[in-house]
């Protein structure tokens, strides 16, 4: 079965699970631009993993073609910590490891990466199932320059040192969103040469559950 196949269904049937484990004394919405409050638990560890895809940045978040994956997988852990916020919006940082492989060894290479997050969470269903959006910027560092990065990149080869963006979706049971499934596409790239490089870029379709404490 394809692997965006898989992913939709896991992704479904935590999706499925959240209405049920929701609370009846949720609080109501407020609107979207409402003042956002601390949050008591500040940190929160995440285990997650995924597939390669195949496409762009762009053509792995909006795929209208179709998806397409490498036979490459990622499994990973990122630790992250509220730092405070600003109306309605959240800051975070995240520090994160992770290990990309595949048959044979051309493509195996482990990474760490640095980020800052902002985060937004002020929808209107989340009495039913709490949702938030993420954005970032980063810093990502693989220990081995793969084949894969290397078909895309020009002359120059890819780096080891490139730029992180993973934007994420969460879902949890409101009342209990002390665990939440988090949808992230973990990419990195040299931003059309800022970074040495021109093209070379890797893009994981990933999925995860994050714990709060």
């Amino acid at each position: 079965m394809r692997f965006s196949r898989l992913f939709l269904a896991a992704a479904l049937a935590a999706l499925s699970l959240l209405p049920s484990l929701a609370k009846a004394d949720n609080e109501p919405f407020t609107g979207w631009f409402a003042e956002q409050a601390e949050p008591e638990k500040k940190w929160g560890f995440m285990l997650f993993g995924g597939k390669m895809s195949a496409r762009s940045f762009a053509g792995t978040l909006m795929p209208f073609n179709g998806s397409e994956y490498a036979d490459i997988n990622f499994v990973g852990g990122a630790l992250n910590h509220y730092v405070g916020h600003w109306r309605y919006l959240d800051f975070e940082v995240e520090g994160g490891a992770g290990y990309q492989f595949a048959e044979g060894t051309e493509n195996d290479s482990g990474q760490i990466w640095l980020a800052y997050y902002v985060r937004y969470d002020n929808f209107p269903w989340n009495e039913y199932i709490k949702t938030t959006i993420a954005v970032n910027t980063g810093i990502n560092y693989a220990f081995k320059q793969t084949a894969f990065e290397e078909s895309f990149s020009s002359s120059q080869g890819t780096k080891n040192l490139m730029h992180y963006l993973a934007p994420e979706v969460t879902f949890a049971a409101p009342g209990y969103d002390d665990f939440e499934a988090v949808f992230r596409l973990h990419h990195r790239s040299a931003v059309n040469g800022l970074f040495g490089c021109t093209n070379c870029r890797n893009n994981m379709v990933t999925f995860g559950i994050r714990g709060k404490f």
